[in-house]
Protein backbone atom coordinates (compact mmCIF):
# COMPACT_ATOMS: atom_id res chain seq x y z
CA UNK A 1 0.00 0.00 0.00
CA UNK A 2 1.07 3.32 -0.99
CA UNK A 3 0.07 5.35 2.32
CA UNK A 4 -0.93 3.24 5.34
CA UNK A 5 -1.55 6.04 7.25
CA UNK A 6 -3.26 8.04 4.76
CA UNK A 7 -5.77 5.06 4.01
CA UNK A 8 -6.37 4.95 7.52
CA UNK A 9 -7.24 8.07 7.87
CA UNK A 10 -10.04 7.12 5.18
CA UNK A 11 -13.42 6.17 8.01
CA UNK A 12 -15.00 4.26 4.85
CA UNK A 13 -12.90 3.55 2.14
CA UNK A 14 -15.17 1.83 -0.08
CA UNK A 15 -17.58 5.11 -0.01
CA UNK A 16 -14.63 7.43 -0.20
CA UNK A 17 -13.29 5.71 -3.43
CA UNK A 18 -16.73 4.75 -5.55
CA UNK A 19 -17.55 8.37 -4.96
CA UNK A 20 -14.12 9.67 -6.02
CA UNK A 21 -15.00 7.45 -9.30
CA UNK A 22 -18.28 8.44 -9.92
CA UNK A 23 -16.93 12.06 -9.14
CA UNK A 24 -14.04 11.14 -11.70
CA UNK A 25 -16.36 9.66 -14.15
CA UNK A 26 -18.85 12.99 -14.06
CA UNK A 27 -15.96 15.30 -14.58
CA UNK A 28 -14.60 13.32 -17.47
CA UNK A 29 -18.31 13.39 -19.33
CA UNK A 30 -18.79 17.05 -18.72
CA UNK A 31 -15.32 18.15 -20.09
CA UNK A 32 -15.71 15.64 -23.27
CA UNK A 33 -18.83 17.30 -24.19
CA UNK A 34 -16.66 21.01 -24.14
CA UNK A 35 -13.74 20.09 -25.41
CA UNK A 36 -15.48 17.96 -28.26
CA UNK A 37 -17.44 21.04 -29.12
CA UNK A 38 -20.45 21.09 -31.93
CA UNK A 39 -20.59 18.92 -34.49
CA UNK A 40 -19.03 20.31 -37.95
CA UNK A 41 -21.13 20.55 -40.85
CA UNK A 42 -20.88 17.53 -42.93
CA UNK A 43 -19.06 15.82 -40.76
CA UNK A 44 -18.84 11.72 -41.38
CA UNK A 45 -19.62 9.21 -38.48
CA UNK A 46 -16.23 7.88 -38.56
CA UNK A 47 -15.02 11.24 -37.83
CA UNK A 48 -17.29 11.82 -35.23
CA UNK A 49 -16.49 8.60 -33.54
CA UNK A 50 -12.90 9.83 -33.87
CA UNK A 51 -13.90 13.62 -32.12
CA UNK A 52 -15.83 12.09 -29.87
CA UNK A 53 -13.03 9.53 -28.44
CA UNK A 54 -10.05 11.70 -29.01
CA UNK A 55 -12.19 14.68 -26.73
CA UNK A 56 -12.72 11.76 -24.10
CA UNK A 57 -8.77 11.13 -23.63
CA UNK A 58 -8.17 14.97 -23.94
CA UNK A 59 -10.46 15.11 -20.83
CA UNK A 60 -9.14 11.95 -18.59
CA UNK A 61 -5.62 13.61 -19.56
CA UNK A 62 -7.11 16.89 -17.99
CA UNK A 63 -9.07 15.59 -15.00
CA UNK A 64 -6.47 13.00 -14.42
CA UNK A 65 -3.70 15.64 -13.64
CA UNK A 66 -5.84 18.00 -11.62
CA UNK A 67 -6.72 15.09 -9.84
CA UNK A 68 -2.82 14.71 -9.28
CA UNK A 69 -2.14 18.47 -8.87
CA UNK A 70 -4.76 18.27 -5.97
CA UNK A 71 -3.22 15.99 -4.23
CA UNK A 72 -1.18 16.16 -0.86
CA UNK A 73 2.64 15.06 -1.63
CA UNK A 74 2.53 11.54 -0.01
CA UNK A 75 6.09 10.28 -0.02
CA UNK A 76 7.60 12.79 1.89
Amino acid sequence: MLAPTQYALIPDPEMWFTTLGQDTENSVGELSVQVAGPDPAGETNLEKVGRLNAARAQAEEIVRAEMERDQPDLHR
